[in-house]
Order: C-alpha cells, then structure tokens, then sequence
C-alpha cells in the first residue's frame, strides 16, 4: 500500500518547536515502515501558513493532485501541519473517504489517528474545531490588544496626516485644523489633489507631507462631517 508523506513547517515555529522539516520525515518513514507502506513521495511545504488552505499551498496542490487509485495513505507528524480551518479539514477529509484514502495523524497523545475509523473521524472533526477556535482566539485578543492602545492614544501602525509620535503616543500638531482648512479652500477653489498635496508638503514639511491618495481621503471626509445632519 502506497502512502504520500506530507509536511509542513513555517519559518518561526521551525526553531522555536524543534519540529524542523527533516526531524518530520524521520518519523513518519518509520510510521509508514512500522504500518507497511511503501512510501510513494515526501511532500514539503516549508515556511507555509497553516492558516492557507492545503490547495493553496504549493505542496498542499501536489498532494492533492497525487491521491488517485495507487495512493491509499496520506502520513502527517501533526493534524495542524495540514489544517488550521475547519471547513478546509472536513472538506478534504470527505474528499479522501470518498477516494478511499485514509489519513494519520501521529501526534495525537502519542497515539496515531486514522480517518478510516469511525473513531478516527470524529478525533480529527473534533480537533479540526479546535485548532480553528485557537485561531479564532488569538485574532480576537489582538484585535482587542490593538483597540487598548488606540484607547490610549498610542500609535498603531503609519503616524496619521498632522500628527507626530512621540514615545508611542500620537501628538497633534496644532496647526492641523489651519492646514485642512487650507486643504479644502484649495480643493473648493478648483485645484487638484496631487497639487494640494505638492503645495502642503512643500510650504508645511513634517507632519504634513501628504500623498495625493490622503488629501483625496481627508478631503472625503470633512465632507461626509459637514454634510451630515445636525
């Protein structure tokens, strides 16, 4: 019986868990030797996301388009190095039962799951659930972590149009309100924004070099301010 070993590692947890591409393979050759299969290929996607769904990676196309009749097995060190999203697991997983294609999982508590088990399928539906709440999780704190800082006035990312940073903290420049009041004066007078952006970069500098693309922007919406209703 032929099966396809495949891993996946990305770039940080390579270090950080010790999982590295070779350690991977040395003990899924000795799964499949232990279980008798003749491994057909080694497929690798090194330094992918596990977040990309597996028919997007590199790799995880080659698998896929590998499964036919010959291949019976596909050997993963891990359930997560195939899949973090839980529609993309039982989407394939449904796609292997139905091509006959069993897939294992070594590293669930030291035990090996196999999806052409009833038990096997329920394992990997469950921690399929899992691994996507995990993820889910960790966006929803840094999303909060992120809204923290604003809450504090720290600067998060590219310092805003009239502002300086200072220790992390975003500093209004006083004269901000006089320059987008020249902004839009220009703008109703008829001159164009890559001109308004030239003209205040020019006569303001720092924090008032400006692109064309964030006039056209603040000028929008000073506009959708003033045309609300009171």
């Amino acid at each position: 019986m032929k099966a396809i070993i495949y891993i996946r590692v990305s770039t940080g947890r390579q270090v950080a868990e010790g999982e590295s591409l070779e350690m991977q393979e040395k003990r899924l050759r000795a799964y499949c030797l232990a279980q008798g299969f003749d491994v057909h290929e080694v497929i690798r996607d090194e330094g992918v996301s596990a977040k990309t769904p597996l028919a997007l990676r590199p790799g995880g196309k080659r698998l896929l388009a590998q499964l036919g009749p010959v291949i019976r097995h596909v050997v993963v060190l891990k359930f997560d190095r195939m899949f973090r999203n839980t529609l993309d697991a039982l989407a394939t997983i449904s796609h292997f039962n139905t091509a006959g294609i069993s897939l294992h999982a070594l590293d669930f508590g030291g035990q090996a799951i196999d999806t052409s088990t009833a038990f096997g399928q329920l394992i990997v539906t469950l921690r399929a659930g899992f691994a996507q709440m995990e993820r889910d999780i960790g966006r929803e704190r840094t999303i909060e972590a992120m809204r923290h800082k604003r809450g504090k006035g720290e600067c998060l990312g590219q310092t805003p149009f009239g502002y300086t940073n200072v220790g992390g903290q975003l500093v209004e420049d006083p004269r901000r309100p006089q320059v987008l009041a020249e902004m839009r004066a220009m703008h109703a007078a008829g001159k164009g924004v890559r001109v308004i952006a030239d003209i205040i970069s020019s006569d303001y500098g720092t924090p008032f070099n400006v692109s064309h693309n964030t006039v056209r922007r603040l000028i929008k919406t000073n506009q959708e301010k003033t045309d609300a209703p009171a």
